[in-house]
């Protein structure tokens, strides 16, 4: 049995098939994948076979009902049977050596398991909105490995974070995106909302409806109090159109996960020998994604220690925020405090509720959403010292 071997990675791919075991020397190439897709879409038998079984029942059964249970126990063997044959006609089986995945899929691997036990993550943003994304230890249909395989499923499609590159799986194909090509910008962001997951940070209390000064509107029978939250926001750009924008109560686990996967993506780009396509402003996705997580080797050259490149990040982070912040309240960033306070009560005055009580539904869902702005952009302001 031979193996083929690039820098420490090690994969015997192997078809399973009642016939002799064939190998192919490949680390997840075109050419594999396109195999791996091939047979994914091989036909399966088993449900022809279990619908010849309930017909062949269905007639035994007018003639003794022994006879159709007989029938019907052989063709459930069958069944199962084939369906064994199926699944080995459509997988493809991938086998690492020990060791070989390397030091940093075994960090994407950890920084894929600290996120996963996040208290709320979200895609927001894609086609349904704001929707639930889910990390963990994913199913890889068609695939069959020998090591864990995290990923990260956000409806529409799955990441699947593998030694050699980050499979993508949108419908039944896979897809290939190299670590180097995967863009990846952290930043904070803040939102105002009833329920908060236990470990997000809160900043500030409120209510739905607010007066002039702030405080709570006792007019309001249902005044809900509501939570100005900071979120981190994860902005994947490489792994398709368009960007993979997420949204994460757990601030520590998503600023883990950007700099896990940007290392990813530098050591792909040094064991490749390309130049590779940095992860620029360009792929910073939409505009308020801030401070970019560089990894291990940026810090490694200015000289700095992961905590100080830590609060260099933080730093920046709340740079932008304040600057967004500002932008909300329509002044100019670096505004003293009373100009914002003033900013503050005068944008609530025009979008107080009493104000947009008599407009039409659109216009003052518009209206309240507009209100949970100012409310989150005064308060981050506060809480900035600003």
């Amino acid at each position: 049995m031979g193996y083929a071997r690039r820098g420490s990675l090690c994969i015997t791919l192997s078809r399973q098939t009642p016939e002799t075991v064939q190998e192919r020397r490949f680390v997840l190439s075109k050419e594999l994948l396109a195999e791996i897709n091939a047979h994914s879409r091989r036909v399966r038998f088993a449900p022809f076979v279990a619908a010849a079984a309930a017909v062949g029942a269905a007639a035994a059964l007018l003639l003794s009902g022994l006879l159709a249970f007989a029938v019907l126990l052989t063709g459930a063997a069958a069944t199962w049977a084939v369906w064994r044959l199926d699944r080995d006609r459509r997988t493809t089986s991938l086998f690492y050596s020990p060791g070989a995945a390397g030091d940093r899929f075994a960090a994407v691997g950890r920084a894929c398991e600290a996120l996963s036990g996040a208290g709320g993550l979200w895609r927001v943003g894609g086609p349904g909105g704001r929707s639930r994304a889910e990390v963990g230890l994913l199913e890889t249909p068609g695939i069959s490995a020998n090591i864990s395989i995290w990923g990260l499923d956000v409806g529409d499609s799955k990441l699947l974070f593998f030694p050699e590159c980050v499979l993508v799986r949108e419908g039944e194909e896979y897809r290939a995106v190299p670590y180097a090509s995967l863009g990846v910008a952290l930043s904070a962001h803040s939102a105002t909302e009833e329920d908060a997951p236990a470990d997000a940070e809160v900043v500030e209390e409120t209510w739905r409806y607010v007066r002039e000064d702030g405080g709570r509107d006792l007019r309001f029978s249902r005044n809900p109090r509501l939570k100005t939250v900071r979120y981190a926001l994860l902005d994947l750009t490489g792994a398709g159109q368009p960007a993979i924008r997420l949204q994460a109560s757990d601030r520590v686990a998503a600023a883990r996960f950007a700099r896990a996967l940007s290392g990813a993506g530098s050591q792909s780009k040094a064991s490749s020998g390309t130049s590779g396509r940095a992860a620029g402003p360009r792929d910073a996705g939409p505009r308020n994604a801030g401070s970019r997580s560089t990894g291990s080797q940026s810090a490694a050259r200015d000289g700095s220690s992961g905590e100080e490149q830590s609060r260099r990040e933080s730093s920046r982070a709340a740079g932008q925020v304040a600057a967004s912040a500002y932008e909300v309240l329509g002044i100019e960033a670096g505004a003293s405090r009373r100009e914002v306070t003033a900013a503050y009560r005068s944008l609530a005055k025009r979008y107080h509720p009493d104000r947009v009580a008599d407009l039409e539904g659109g216009s003052r869902r518009e209206a309240e959403t507009r209100m949970k702005e100012i409310n989150a952009a005064y308060a981050e302001l506060k809480h900035l010292g600003r």
